[in-house]
């Protein structure tokens, strides 16, 4: 679970329904003062479950972990 900054010191905790959804259909949230540009895309459950894992996998740091 990671916590993305938002306007006005909100925040929006990035789980895994969050990182579904934004996969799912990246415009149903967008940050202020940004407008939606990504395409939705029709992917497998599986594929998105796929995502999610290697996302939750990188961690807060967004980097691949050493192995």
């Amino acid at each position: 679970m990671f916590r993305l900054g938002w306007p006005i010191g909100t925040t929006v905790v990035a789980d895994e329904e969050y990182m579904t959804t934004a996969i799912v259909d990246p415009n149903a949230q967008i940050r202020a003062g940004y407008r939606g540009i990504m395409p939705e895309r029709q992917l497998d459950p599986d594929d998105v479950e796929a995502i999610v894992t290697y996302l939750r996998e990188l961690g807060p740091g967004g980097s691949t972990p050493p192995r």
